[in-house]
């Protein structure tokens, strides 16, 4: 029996199979029979929505303070249910809180986009000093090295061309939220 996902080649005529055909019906009414649309189970439990609040854009690797909830689930039947099915975050460049996400890709200034709360992530910490075994929010949208902070440095990447240790922003890492 030939293979029902077998991917066409461009100009070949279309076949699609029954069993392929019923495989795809089976994907789309999932996400009908939890409550959500297509594509609502699409974020790992580390990951979180976050509307940029913050009145500028804010780009990839930047630092947004989680100020409240975009959807509250007090006001309602229907929003306790959107809420419970995909919560969407407030985020703001006033890092003065330890609740804070690490952006996963560029947000533009009331859009929504997805970004990391918990886990280990790539990120970029302005660094002071390269013995600094973790990272803070600074207030600025970015992450600072420190001797404390809530983001522990699996790994820190201050090494020069000349193999020294080298200081300054934007440095890459690893860091474990």
């Amino acid at each position: 029996m030939p293979d029902p996902y077998k991917k066409s080649a461009p100009g070949e005529r279309l076949v699609i199979p029954a069993t392929a055909w019923n495989k795809m019906l089976d994907m789309i009414s999932v996400p009908q029979q939890t409550g959500g649309e297509l594509g609502s189970l699409d974020i790992a439990p580390n990951l979180v929505w976050v509307k940029n609040v913050s009145g500028s854009d804010a780009y990839r690797f930047n630092v947004l303070s989680i100020s409240g909830v975009v959807i509250d689930p007090i006001d309602g039947e229907t929003q306790e249910k959107d809420f419970a099915r995909r919560p969407v975050v407030k985020g703001t460049k006033d890092n003065t809180g330890y609740a804070f996400v690490i952006l996963l890709e560029d947000i533009k200034s009331n859009a929504i986009g997805r970004a990391a709360a918990s886990g280990v992530v790539a990120c970029k910490v302005n660094v002071s000093n390269p013995a600094h075994k973790y990272a803070r929010p600074n207030g600025l949208g970015t992450l600072e090295s420190s001797v404390c902070g809530p983001v522990h440095l699996l790994w820190l990447g201050i090494t020069g061309p000349t193999g020294a240790s080298t200081t300054g922003p934007g440095k890459w890492a690893v860091g474990v939220l």
